[in-house]
């Protein structure tokens, strides 16, 4: 789909290249600069050619020395306005390193460390796993392995959210990988590192990049918003390509937005003139005209290895702090690309070297920025010559190519959809919330989000809609396809929407009316800091649920606060009393005892209730607690569900379902270092032994039967607690059926 493609090239572009031999390498003299620099000017005025860029601007610094800058070309296609040394560019996702520059600022300034837990300073924030909130550092949002999958929730940019919501969401992106284990490119953890900024100045993130950034540099043409970008008299126009031509956005794109709503992840504004002197910034180990703004120590742990990205004909690439770190001869290359919904951009510098590249352009779905810093580095420290750029476009049109050759071919027979009316209705998941499906001119209608934004549904094959989004104007990506699900009755009960579900977020629930809900009208929350407590717990009060119900959520909340501030006040004072006579007394801890209480659903509809209540806290012992509560609602019965209702034969159903939660269970205490024994097997057992009250900490969803064990229950000294989740698939091939799983 075009819009993430556009946010996927941000990373993926340079890892496309193949490398050629490598040979001896030498930098260059001064005597040499000269001729490279002739010979790097005619090669990317042909490369530019080659790849129908309308306009770039470059600029290379040597030292402190900007050696050269040259604007190319026209501001938009088939114009003849050039772009000049002053011509504003988005400069797309090199903004993250902007964002991580501030943050180094407030570590130098005390104010946090890079090995810092993120909850230790926005307890708000939560991953999807419990132990991964707790486990996250500072560092960790910057270094690309959080164990999302790519991209995650970043179509709601898009769609109207704000920062807030997007920052709020995260916590239902189910992880693909284990947390640090692979690279997976992301923008929304920046914003997360942004209100950590925030938070520690109380100036926003623009006002920030201002004044500890673009003023020092004097920086005077960069800006941050939307409005500057638009208003700037001289400034590119945008441009991207499809169908083979080259197309340019009207500056009231209604989608121009989302740049500056990702801001901290891509939304600067800036022209060559001012990321030169970025450039020296960053090639100087962040000393400035003689003036230090970041210790080299920090510009270093910015720059060094963090996760590993590819490894591309030998060569590694890894994701350092908003920067990747490329192995070459003599000296590793540290690079950032950024693409926009118009601009291509290309930050690169060689710190042993002192020497630095930046290429700005006005044409996305282009390697050119990256070949042309490629190919600079290669002539500057006497490597043998790789035509980069004709590599990258051959690459590129393969894929291109590949791509429109494995596009959907039209049934030749499709099956009749049924009457559109029958899909007619509201849906929702946690992600995006509500959206609205409606019939219209022998189709259907999808509205998202909170620009309304529109889809339009065609019938493709029964139940199999093609989904056109009038993305770019009036241009729509084919190959896109909504599928609705229908119960045995033939009533549809969800529908998956593709183009928003590579990060596994496009199932949509359908909400019937056949029993109005309201769904949760009071999200209550307790909050309390002083020198001894920090508590930031919210949870859910339904207006149709039973009091019952709800007062058990809210004695839960109350019940857990209060044990957990009798269990930090008894620890306090048993470390008191080991403290050696003589030696002063603490009036306070060092830092206050946690709690942290959230919750999220599986289901909320006029049927179901099926959420999870996760409880962190540290109450001064050695390590953190966490728990997880589920509850399980029959709306329209007015009563809990438990696991014996769950299925039609209980008993029979227990002793499966302890069956596969054993081996699962065991399966993960292994991958944790435990080793195949007699205490493994019994405590298994024991905490999987077919009891009802084994398996009354449950949640489920149309698809999945979800268990949650906690740590003392199954592996005591684990780290943290277990879940084990059982598909409908499953289900059924081990001959267990639940009405609740359709």
């Amino acid at each position: 789909m075009r819009w993430k493609n556009v946010l996927i090239i941000i990373c993926l572009i340079s890892f496309f290249s193949s490398l050629g031999a490598q040979g001896e390498s030498k930098l260059a003299s001064d005597k040499e600069l000269g001729a490279i620099l002739a010979n790097f000017e005619q090669y990317a005025e042909k490369s530019m050619r080659d790849w129908e860029t309308p306009g770039m601007a470059v600029t290379i610094v040597q030292g402190d020395d900007i050696v050269y800058t040259k604007a190319f070309g026209v501001k938009t296609h088939k114009g003849n306005d050039p772009v000049t040394t002053d011509t504003i560019f988005q400069i797309g996702s090199t903004s993250k390193a902007f964002t991580a520059a501030l943050v180094a600022m407030l570590v130098e300034e005390g104010k946090i460390g890079w090995k810092d837990p993120v909850i230790e300073y926005l307890p708000d924030f939560e991953m999807y796993d419990p132990w991964v909130t707790r486990e996250f550092i500072i560092e960790d949002l910057m270094a690309q392995r959080s164990g999302m999958p790519s991209h995650a929730i970043d179509a709601l940019v898009m769609l109207g959210f704000d920062r807030d919501y997007i920052r709020y969401a995260i916590r239902y992106a189910k992880p693909t990988s284990s947390f640090r284990s692979e690279f997976a490119y992301q923008n929304n953890l920046f914003l997360v590192a942004a209100e950590l900024i925030e938070k520690h100045t109380g100036k926003s993130w623009e006002e920030n990049v201002k004044e500890r950034i673009f003023e020092p540099l004097s920086m005077s043409g960069s800006t941050m918003d939307m409005k500057s970008f638009q208003e700037a008299k001289d400034v590119t126009s945008l441009h991207h390509r499809f169908g083979g031509k080259i197309i340019t956005l009207s500056k009231d794109w209604p989608y121009l937005h989302w740049t500056y709503v990702y801001g901290p992840a891509g939304g600067i504004n800036s022209n060559i003139t001012d990321m030169a002197k970025w450039l020296k910034f960053q090639v100087n180990n962040g000393v400035f005209d003689g003036k230090p703004l970041v210790t080299e120590e920090n510009m270093n742990f910015m720059h060094t290895p963090k996760t590993i990205a590819m490894l591309s004909a030998g060569r590694k690439e890894y994701y350092a702090q908003a920067w990747v770190y490329r192995e070459n001869v003599p000296y590793p290359i540290v690079w950032h690309n950024g693409g926009t919904t118009g601009c291509k951009t290309m930050v690169a510098i060689v710190p042993e070297a002192k020497v630095g590249i930046v290429v700005l352009s006005n044409l996305i779905d282009s390697n050119l920025p990256e070949a042309l810093a490629f190919r600079f580095f290669d002539m500057y420290l006497g490597n043998p010559d790789v035509d980069w750029s004709t590599e990258m476009l051959v690459k590129m049109k393969e894929v291109m190519k590949k791509a429109e050759a494995e596009l959907p071919v039209p049934p030749e027979d499709p099956l009749p959809a049924m009457p559109l009316e029958k899909y007619v209705g509201d849906y929702r998941n946690a992600v995006y919330g509500q959206i609205n499906i409606t019939e219209k001119n022998g189709g259907l209608v999808l509205t998202i989000g909170p620009n309304k934004v529109k889809m339009y549904l065609t019938p493709w094959n029964r139940d199999t809609f093609s989904i056109y989004w009038p993305f770019y104007n009036d241009v729509s990506d084919p190959g896109l396809f909504t599928l609705f699900q229908a119960d045995p009755k033939g009533m549809i009960i969800s529908v998956t929407v593709n183009l928003l579900n590579e990060d596994g977020c496009g199932v949509f629930e359908r909400i019937t009316t056949s029993s109005p809900i309201s769904l949760p009208v009071n999200i209550q929350s307790v909050r309390e800091s002083d020198s001894f407590f920090s508590i930031y717990a919210e949870y859910p009060q339904f207006r149709t649920a039973g009091k019952d119900f709800n007062q058990e959520i809210a004695t839960l909340i109350s019940g857990k606060i209060n044990s957990f501030k009798e269990e930090s006040m008894d620890n306090w004072k048993a470390r008191l009393d080991t403290i050696p006579a003589g030696k002063p007394v603490p009036q306070y801890p060092e830092e206050p005892f946690t709690f942290l209480a959230s919750w999220n659903s599986a289901q909320l509809n006029n049927t179901y209730l099926s959420l999870v209540i996760k409880i962190y806290y540290f109450s001064g012992g050695a390590h953190g607690n966490e728990e997880i509560h589920a509850f399980n609602y029959h709306m329209l019965q007015k009563k809990k569900i438990e696991i014996k209702d769950f299925f039609d034969s209980a008993q029979e159903a227990l002793k499966k379902i302890s069956q596969i939660s054993a081996q699962d269970i065991k399966s993960q205490l292994q991958s944790r270092g435990w080793k195949e024994d007699e205490n493994l097997k019994e405590m298994v057992n024991q905490g999987t032994a077919p009891l009802s009250k084994n398996f009354q900490n449950f949640n489920f969803d149309s698809y999945n039967l979800t268990i949650y064990f906690q740590r003392y229950q199954v592996a005591p000294g684990a780290a943290g607690s277990l879940t084990v989740t059982i598909s409908r698939q499953m289900l059924e091939q081990n001959s267990l059926q639940s009405d609740y799983l359709k």
